[in-house]
């Protein structure tokens, strides 16, 4: 997961300075007592409320719910 979570780091960072806007990184957000699925269930609220461009890592398609948070994102 830590290897994951470095790459995702340093692709945000570089999306921040090439792009106006804001960039959210999900993988700094660590809630105590979160299972799997409530962090999911935030990430996909956030999605359809707030966010207007998902970039998705070459790798990350082996996640849990990414197909999921792909159709909500379209």
């Amino acid at each position: 997961m830590l290897p994951n979570m470095q790459k995702a780091a340093r692709v945000i960072e570089l999306a921040r300075w090439r792009h106006t806007g804001v960039a959210i990184d999900p993988t700094t957000l660590m809630v105590e007592g979160w299972r799997q699925k409530d962090d999911h269930e935030f990430w996909l609220r956030v999605i359809e409320r707030h966010v207007r461009r998902v970039n998705f890592l070459d790798g990350w398609h082996f996640s849990h719910g990414l197909l999921e948070d792909r159709v909500r994102a379209v």
